[in-house]
């Protein structure tokens, strides 16, 4: 845990975060960033998609693409260990 806090910490130091920031908004679509604001406040991919009235498919793209973004703007490291458990057990077969 404790080398895990040190990598998160080192990657906050690399990030200036209102700049950053506001590129990362700036490259999401209107869709985009409805979708990624209502996962922050804590909806399901099912929910998002009754809110938004689009299937849930379409709430993982653009999820997925704004993460795409992110990865662009923060970089990778910036993303660790943050995935969905269930794309985690997926790819390890479990």
């Amino acid at each position: 845990m404790m080398e895990r806090r040190r990598l998160e910490d080192s990657v906050l130091e690399n990030v200036s975060f209102q700049t950053d920031t506001r590129r990362f908004f700036e490259r999401l679509t209107p869709r985009e960033l409805a979708a990624v604001l209502l996962a922050a406040d804590g909806m399901g991919q099912v929910e998002i998609a009754a809110a938004l009235g689009v299937a849930r498919q379409t709430v993982q793209k653009r999820i997925g693409s704004a993460r795409s973004k992110a990865t662009q703007v923060f970089g990778e490291e910036a993303l660790v260990d943050r995935s969905n458990p269930r794309d985690i057990y997926r790819k390890n077969g479990i």
